[in-house]
């Protein structure tokens, strides 16, 4: 009885606190059931496991130079391994049943007389099960991706968010690590090892402790508080931004001071807003927004970031659709940073990595069929010269020209097979401006120039069919070719005089990421948060 309530105190501690646990060692060695199951190909013992695959495949390889147990020595003592793999456990609830699970079956060991028991069994399968889904969890992230994939694809009309981690051998990986008794740096090792993760995670430790503290209080609306003025709203407007925008409490007047105009521009700057330092409906709106709303977005995208590659590039151009940027990252700085117009709600810019590949200089518009559908259509039937005003030549099937005026389309509507190719020829009018820059993929997605530069004056950028408008493109091609010496401005000059379509390749083809991420870490140190523009951060929610 003192042996076994020693034990159930030593494991509780444990489990619970930070005691480390020891048994004492035994003479003889053991050899566990699990391998004669695997020999026998008997799997039942993994049936109500979560990953059963797994388990047969990391068992099997394990009975082959071993004793066969995880977890314990080949005395049935408990390893080094054992407990990190419970200090990995033991502050998630969700794997309660499996401690006390552990401590149940330890007494059973303890008041065993033998050396051996089921209960070392119970004990290397579950733990053994839990670690493995942790490794999952770390390296893939713990939302059910593909079932959300699922669900968006019957929900929107488009949707396209390609999942871009390399494969991990998990049971090679859990082996090797408890071979060199490496359980958690290993696992660490597993996390994204690029900045921008790093940064977020520091972070969500920050909002985490503020959400230990309290959080903070709403503020109630009314009319909007300019620089200088005194509103009874201020004190709590200068205890929020105390505790995440840099304002030092100094006192809790009502006064609107300058210290507090410049928390007020950088809150309205990191979220979004027009940093004027008025603080109007939309700017406390912002500030109400709770902070466990808050600590669920860092999450959501820390979770993005485990769908990211697990190794980033030294130099590559990251595209972050809801930030309507598109930055040139080296060595873990933005060295370029450009504004973007990326795909309306209903047709959004697809997600996903590529490498850059080439530039076309006075390009062709080749009108997705889609488009042709939902929009030329439309415009042919209201005004026949919608064609030559445009530019735009007519073939069929065949590639002969084909005139407007010779075709009925009243016979097609948005939904018909429409047999005729469309393409608007390079200049002024084109669609894609006088550059596109392309990397192939599947989505026939592309950066380019645009004719309509009056969008990159609005906050919301979300208004193109799915490629990605970039403000000022040739900035943009100078800074891709700053180190090839055969593009220089003034021959770019001439080829765009030309009036003539050329095509190019970049010497340095890089790879090109097109993100989501709703909360990001700029170099500037600070926090930002953006619009949730296809309504992503929410349907993760639900997986």
């Amino acid at each position: 009885m003192i042996k076994k309530l020693s034990l159930f105190l030593l494991l509780s501690s444990f489990l619970f606190a930070d005691a480390k646990l020891f048994f004492k060692d035994n003479r003889k060695s053991i050899h566990s059931s699990i391998c004669t199951n695997i020999i026998l190909n008997n799997y039942k013992i993994f049936d109500k496991l979560s990953q059963k695959k797994l388990l047969i495949k990391i068992y099997r390889k394990n009975c082959t130079h071993s004793h066969g147990l995880l977890w314990f020595d080949k005395y049935g003592n408990f390893n080094a391994n054992f407990v990190d793999a419970l200090e990995l456990i033991k502050n998630n609830p969700k794997y309660n049943y499996i401690k006390k699970s552990i401590i149940n079956n330890s007494i059973d060991i303890v008041n065993s007389d033998k050396l051996y028991t089921k209960s070392h069994d119970n004990i290397d399968i579950q733990l053994t099960n839990a670690v493995l889904k942790e490794i999952n969890n770390i390296y893939y992230g713990k939302t059910k991706f593909y079932r959300m994939k699922r669900w968006l694809k019957n929900d929107r009309e488009k949707f396209e968010w390609d999942y871009s981690k390399e494969k991990l051998n998990i049971a090679n990986y859990l082996l090797n690590a408890l071979k060199n008794n490496k359980l958690i740096s290993s696992l660490k090792n597993l996390e994204p090892q690029y900045i921008q993760y790093k940064r977020l995670k520091k972070q969500l430790k920050l909002y985490q402790q503020i959400k230990k503290l309290g959080g903070w209080q709403k503020i109630k609306y009314g009319k909007t508080i300019k620089y200088k003025t005194k509103d009874y709203r201020i004190s709590k407007i200068k205890k929020r931004l105390s505790l995440t925008d840099g304002f030092v409490m100094t006192n809790d007047d009502n006064l609107y001071n300058k210290a507090l105009l410049v928390a007020v521009k950088r809150f309205q700057k990191r979220h979004g807003l027009e940093p004027d330092g008025r603080i109007g409906s939309s700017t406390i709106s912002k500030m109400n927004i709770s902070i466990n709303k808050k600590i669920d977005i860092i999450k959501l995208n820390l979770e993005r970031h485990r769908w990211l590659t697990h190794i980033f590039p030294k130099k590559y151009i990251e595209i972050n659709i809801p930030s309507f940027r598109l930055n040139i990252v080296e060595n873990h700085k933005s060295i370029y940073s450009t504004k973007i117009v990326v795909g309306k709600k209903e047709r959004p810019s697809p997600i996903f990595t590529d490498r850059l590949s080439s530039f076309v200089i006075n390009p062709y518009w080749r009108v997705p069929k889609s488009l042709v559908q939902k929009d030329i259509l439309r415009h042919i039937m209201d005004d026949s010269t919608y064609i030559a005003r445009n530019n735009i030549k007519i073939t069929n099937k065949r590639g002969k020209r084909v005139s407007v005026t010779d075709v009925n389309w009243f016979e097609y509507d948005k939904d018909s097979n429409i047999p005729y190719r469309f393409r608007q020829e390079p200049g002024k009018k084109n669609a894609l401006g006088l550059v596109k820059f392309l990397f192939p993929n599947r989505y026939a997605v592309y950066l380019h120039d645009t004719n309509h530069k009056s969008l990159f004056k609005k906050t919301n950028r979300a208004y193109s069919s799915g490629c990605i408008r970039v403000h000022k493109p040739f900035d943009l091609l100078t800074e891709l070719n700053k180190d090839d010496s055969r593009y220089t401005n003034k021959n770019i000059k001439n080829h765009i005089k030309s009036k003539k379509n050329r095509h190019f390749s970049f010497k340095d083809k890089l790879k090109i990421y097109i993100n989501y991420l709703t909360a990001y870490v700029g170099d500037d140190g600070l926090l930002y948060f953006y619009k949730d523009v296809y309504d992503y951060d929410r349907v993760q929610l639900r997986f």
